[in-house]
């Protein structure tokens, strides 16, 4: 496996001081699809609902992002501490910074620097890396609240244009 695992992007998460040190993890941790077998098909999708993608992300024969060490780590709900670093860099440029209320506002720096499609964000960076490392067959699955001003047709399909690695797209 290359890259770093979750654990030790965890790790690392101590010593992070600004947004570049966050966005070297991003650049450093593992994109591969762990329980997926070789030559699966790899799914990238917008706007499904969660039970759709617990089911994708349980079958062996799918490459996903979400089972990589990357989605995990990035997982707010879930990776406390990379919540924690997160507010700490966040904080210094905002001393009335409060993580719940932050990740909500749209215009907010944490939720630009987690969810925009801009070049070093979370949420742009690892799909990005992921689509890239791409090969054979991708299924695309485009559900009601997709939209087209999201990462899947921001990024991932602008990566997966540019990748002469994957043999072609079933929509």
């Amino acid at each position: 496996m290359d890259g770093l695992t979750l654990e030790q992007a965890n790790a690392r998460l101590s010593t992070v001081e600004t947004k570049a040190d966050l966005i070297n993890i991003f650049q450093e941790i593992s994109i591969e699809s762990r329980g997926s077998i070789e030559g699966a098909k790899t799914v990238l999708y917008s706007g499904m609902d969660g039970a759709k993608i617990a089911l994708l992300t349980s079958d062996p024969n799918i490459r996903i992002l979400d089972k990589t060490d990357a989605a995990k780590f990035l997982d707010i709900k879930l990776n406390e501490d990379f919540v924690y670093a997160l507010t700490k860099v966040f904080e210094k440029d905002n001393p009335d910074f409060i993580f719940e209320k932050e990740i909500k506002n749209r215009n907010s720096a944490l939720n630009k620097f987690l969810y925009s499609t801009e070049e070093g964000s979370a949420w742009n960076t690892i799909p990005k890396r992921f689509v890239t490392a791409t090969e054979g067959e991708v299924v695309t699955l485009i559900g009601k609240k997709a939209s087209p001003n999201r990462i899947f047709f921001q990024t991932e399909l602008e990566a997966l244009k540019e990748n002469p690695a994957y043999l072609g797209v079933r929509v």
